[in-house]
């Protein structure tokens, strides 16, 4: 069973965002779809409604600093 995503604004790599729905199964993106105002079919999946946010791939902090003692 997966989780749906939707509604969310997904980032792409132009750094623009569009209106989509996300399934992620099994910790993986399973499947992306336009949230044109039709809802997909959930069968069963958990269901999050991110209306108003902002779905990213993994972000990381480039700027660190990794001394000794930590």
């Amino acid at each position: 069973m997966g989780i749906w995503i939707l509604n969310a604004r997904v980032v792409s790599a132009g750094n623009e965002t569009q209106a989509k729905h996300v399934l992620v199964e099994g910790g993986l993106v399973a499947r992306i779809a336009d949230a044109d105002g039709t809802s997909p079919d959930i069968g069963g999946h958990e269901v999050i409604d991110a209306k108003g946010k902002l779905l990213t791939p993994g972000l990381i902090d480039m700027h660190v600093h990794l001394r000794e003692p930590g």
